[in-house]
């Protein structure tokens, strides 16, 4: 599996997971769990979280972090949380 995070001039951020097969029910089970605020990231960055859109296609994964206003999001905060979430999957 590999990932890339996309930040936008709006501070949104985007995070594209390929390669998902064999772990996408877990991975979604999990995003859903950041989406409704009982994820278990150890970071602050749900703080600054507005909303989060999960997309799901064939073989991959979309996630799109929108922050509140006047909010942005430290990357390599974010970029923790997805190494946490990868790390719990085995």
């Amino acid at each position: 599996m590999n990932y890339k995070i996309l930040e936008n001039e709006t501070a949104s951020v985007e995070i594209e997971f390929n390669d998902v097969s064999g772990r996408k029910e877990k991975l979604l089970s999990d995003f859903r769990k950041c989406q409704n605020g009982s994820c278990d990231c150890p970071t602050d960055q749900y703080e600054e979280l507005e909303s989060l859109q999960i997309l799901s296609e064939d073989d991959s994964i979309r996630l799109q972090l929108h922050p509140k206003k006047g909010k942005c999001f430290n990357i390599n905060e974010i970029e923790n949380c997805v190494r946490y979430t990868l790390a719990n999957l085995e």
